[in-house]
C-alpha cells in the first residue's frame, strides 16, 4: 500500500467503424482521444472510503453509493479480485462529455489507481475482463470496447475474446460533430435487437459486413488511403441507418459534411444523438463550418496514443 496520493488517468474513445457488431463477436475499429478522466486516491484516518466528482454533483459520497455506480462496481470487483480492502478517498476529474467514452475511461482509470496504491500487480488483461464484468453488471450492455481503448490508446482492432491489434495509421483528419442529444446506449441496443429477432438472417448479413468492412478500414489507415476510408465511412453509415440506429439529428451532421467536402461521413457509437464523424483531409475547415450551420457543434479532439497511466 502506498502513502500519500495515487494518480491514474484512462482516455475516452470514439468508434470508426463497426457500431452495434462487437457483442456478436465481430471486429471494431477503435480510437482514444486527447481527452481524460483522472482519479486521485489519497488515503485517510481508516474512517471509510469516501468519492468525490465534480462532473456529477458528488462530494465526499460514502462507498458504496448509487450515485456513482461504476466507480462502485470497479471498488467492489477489485476488492474481490484481490483479496484487498482498506479506507481512502477517491476523486475523479473528467475531461469528457458524453458520447466519447466517460464510463470506460472511469472504470479504467479506477482500477488503475486501485492497482498502483495496493500494488496488486494487475495486468492488462485483467483490468480489461473486470471492465468488461463491471461494465454489463453497470449498464446491461458492453462488449469491452471502451474498456480496450481506455486501456491501450491509439487505434485498435478489437474483437471479443480474440488479440488486439495495434493499427499503424498514417494521418488522422477526421472531424468530430455532436447533436447535442443523447439517447441512452441501452434504448438504442434494445431496439435493434427487437428488430434484428424478427429479421434474423438479413441482421446476420449486415453485422458479418460490418465487421468486414472494420478490417478493411483499418487496412485503408494503415495505407493513408482516406478516399477509401470514406467510401466506406459512407458503406458503414448505411448499413446502421437501416438499422435504426440514426436520427434526424445525425442525418443532418452527416449530409452537411457531405455536401461540403468531406470524403465520407457516418454516426459514430450507438447513434440517434451524440457523435459523427467525417473524413476530411482537404476541406476540414469548410466540414466544421457546415456541422455548425447544421445545429451541431465541433468538438476538438484528436488521437490519444497513450492509454492508461
Amino acid at each position: 500500500m502506498t502513502d500519500g496520493t495515487i494518480e491514474a488517468s484512462a482516455p475516452g474513445k470514439l468508434i470508426l467503424f463497426g457500431e452495434h457488431v462487437g457483442r456478436h463477436g465481430k471486429p471494431v475499429l477503435v480510437y482514444a482521444i486527447n481527452r481524460r478522466l483522472h482519479a486521485y486516491l489519497t488515503p485517510n484516518d481508516g474512517a471509510g472510503i469516501f468519492m468525490t466528482s465534480d462532473s456529477m454533483g458528488v462530494n465526499m459520497e460514502r462507498y458504496p453509493s448509487e450515485k456513482l455506480d461504476f466507480a462502485t462496481a470497479a471498488i467492489k470487483s477489485f476488492f474481490e479480485r484481490t483479496g484487498e480492502n482498506g479506507s481512502f478517498n477517491i476523486e475523479f476529474k473528467s475531461e469528457l462529455v458524453g458520447g466519447f467514452g466517460s464510463s470506460g475511461a472511469l472504470i479504467t482509470a479506477t482500477l488503475g489507481a486501485l492497482n498502483k496504491y495496493f500494488g496488486s500487480r494487475l495486468t492488462n488483461e485483467d483490468i480489461l475482463d473486470m471492465g468488461i464484468s463491471i461494465e454489463r453488471e453497470v449498464s446491461g450492455v458492453g462488449s469491452g470496447i471502451d474498456i480496450a481503448a481506455a486501456l491501450l490508446g491509439g487505434m485498435i482492432l478489437y474483437k471479443k475474446g480474440a488479440d488486439i491489434k495495434r493499427v499503424n495509421y498514417k494521418g488522422f483528419p477526421l472531424v468530430v460533430g455532436n447533436t447535442g442529444l443523447k439517447v441512452k446506449s441501452k434504448v438504442v441496443v434494445d431496439d435493434m435487437t427487437t428488430l434484428e429477432l424478427k429479421y434474423k438472417e438479413r441482421f446476420d448479413t449486415i453485422i458479418n459486413e460490418i465487421g468486414k468492412i472494420s478490417e478493411e478500414a483499418a487496412g485503408a489507415f494503415e495505407a493513408g488511403d482516406y478516399v477509401r476510408v470514406g467510401e466506406l465511412m459512407n458503406i458503414n453509415h448505411g448499413l446502421l441507418y437501416s438499422c435504426n440506429a440514426s436520427s434526424i439529428e445525425l442525418e443532418r451532421l452527416v449530409w452537411a459534411a457531405r455536401n461540403a467536402g468531406a470524403l465520407g461521413a457516418k454516426l459514430s457509437g450507438a447513434g440517434r444523438g451524440d457523435n459523427m464523424l467525417a473524413i476530411a483531409p482537404q476541406k476540414a475547415e469548410e466540414v466544421k463550418d457546415a456541422i455548425r450551420a447544421a445545429g451541431g457543434t465541433v468538438s476538438d479532439v484528436s488521437i490519444e496514443k497513450s492509454g492508461l497511466v
